[in-house]
């Protein structure tokens, strides 16, 4: 959750090794389908795309389709396709893995899976449908107590903000994010580039001293306060979340 996700992986390969060991399968399979999304992250796609196959298979091989393993892994397929930019096989996913997260009550895969579907949206142009998703993943972050899920949903919300021109919102909602930053750089690359990319544009437009203004405005908020920044629309037409 520090963001760390080379250093990740060892300790990953470590407790793959260590559940194979001791003949745990379902452990074995949660943490191969960590190590291919850590994998994944750092370029070695063909790798990521092996080790989530072996764990597709030891899910399977348990008679497992609602356990929280069976939808990690899910969910990592969704990632992965993401990263490689595949993204109706990312959406179909992605999809699968809320159903059932929503369905097992499971707040903080909701939260994660909803930043990446947002992405999938985002990167489809649909700005609308990509608000809602991270308004939901973000509320859904919140009550699940998972910062990380959190600073995930607000990155994309600041892109939001500066497609519709609300810079200051965007920069308080930087300033909110600042709280568990590291976790931005669990995102692929390209869209860590984008949410630099939008910060800086934040910056331009409101100049230095009032970026700088809102942004420790968005510091001082309270998670809940937040969450409740985050949801003020920018325009009155942008739809409420879902929950």
């Amino acid at each position: 959750h520090r963001g760390d996700v080379a250093a990740s992986m060892a300790h990953f390969a470590e407790g793959v090794a260590l559940a194979r060991d001791l003949g745990d399968r379902r452990q074995t399979a949660f943490l191969l389908a960590y190590l291919a999304y850590v994998t994944g992250h750092q370029g070695d796609l063909t790798r990521a795309e092996a080790l989530a196959t072996e764990s597709e298979a030891l899910v399977h091989s348990l008679g497992d389709t609602r356990s929280f393993e069976a939808i990690f892994m899910v969910f990592v397929q969704g990632w992965l396709a993401l990263l490689q930019g595949v993204y109706d096989r990312a959406e179909d996913r992605l999809e699968a893995a809320l159903a059932l997260s929503r369905e097992l009550d499971a707040k903080a895969v909701v939260s994660a899976t909803l930043v990446g579907l947002g992405e999938v949206a985002m990167a489809h142009g649909k700005i609308d449908e990509a608000t809602v998703r991270y308004r939901t993943g973000l509320v859904c972050g919140w009550e699940g107590s998972y910062p990380p899920g959190m600073a995930l949903n607000l990155q994309g919300l600041v892109r939001v903000a500066v497609h519709h021109g609300t810079y200051e919102q965007g920069a308080r909602l930087v300033g909110a994010a600042d709280s568990f930053s590291a976790a931005v750089h669990m995102l692929p690359g390209e869209v860590v580039a984008q949410y630099e990319g939008a910060t800086a544009q934040l910056r331009h437009q409101l100049g230095e001293g009032a970026f700088t203004a809102e942004r420790a405005s968005g510091r001082r908020l309270r998670p809940e306060e937040g969450v409740t920044a985050a949801l003020v629309p920018g325009t009155p037409t942008l739809p409420r979340p879902e929950f």
